[in-house]
């Protein structure tokens, strides 16, 4: 429903709610508060995709991949 591709990336660890639907922002928090299996699913989901994805090598990769880039297009030879 309006899902962009980050948005579905995160799979498992998050549930989508429109930002401006009040009703489907409190609908997702009593989903977590009643479902404490739901919870620790996505936690433990989203632990493991913030350590693929976001540990400090993959910063320092991307970083440099980023400033070797921008380098190359602003050198003038």
């Amino acid at each position: 429903q309006g899902a962009s591709e980050g948005d579905k990336a995160l799979g498992e660890s998050g549930l989508l709610a429109g930002v401006t639907s009040t009703k489907e922002i409190a609908n997702a928090i009593i989903q977590l508060y009643e479902s404490p299996t739901l919870r620790r699913k996505m936690g433990e989901s989203g632990h493991r995709r913030v350590a693929r994805y976001y540990s400090n090598e993959k910063l320092e990769q991307r970083y440099r991949e980023l400033y070797t880039k921008y380098i190359r297009e602003t050198v003038v030879v």
